[in-house]
């Protein structure tokens, strides 16, 4: 158990690894980079809380996807449809 726990959050350090450097490239100001990795941070923060509040039975995508494009305030330019998936 353990063995998978290190492995689970090795990966997510890889993700936010990737955010940062990410979102360093698409910012001006010291200030909006942190804003934008802070968001991003609390947006991925967001779908593992989806995941733990249905006890790891899983999440639809849709609510994985609407966590996530929180971080970016495009909500309201972005519309999603399709079957339930639950992942």
């Amino acid at each position: 158990l353990m063995r998978e726990v290190n492995h689970r959050v090795k990966n997510q350090f890889s993700v936010i690894i990737s955010m940062i450097r990410e979102t360093s490239k698409l910012t001006s100001t010291p200030e909006a980079f942190l804003e934008q990795v802070r968001e991003r941070i609390m947006a991925l923060s967001e779908s593992h809380d989806l995941l733990v509040n249905a006890e790891w039975r899983g999440a639809t995508v849709g609510e994985l996807i609407q966590a996530q494009l929180k971080a970016f305030a495009a909500q309201s330019r972005v519309s999603t449809a399709g079957p339930m998936v639950i992942l």
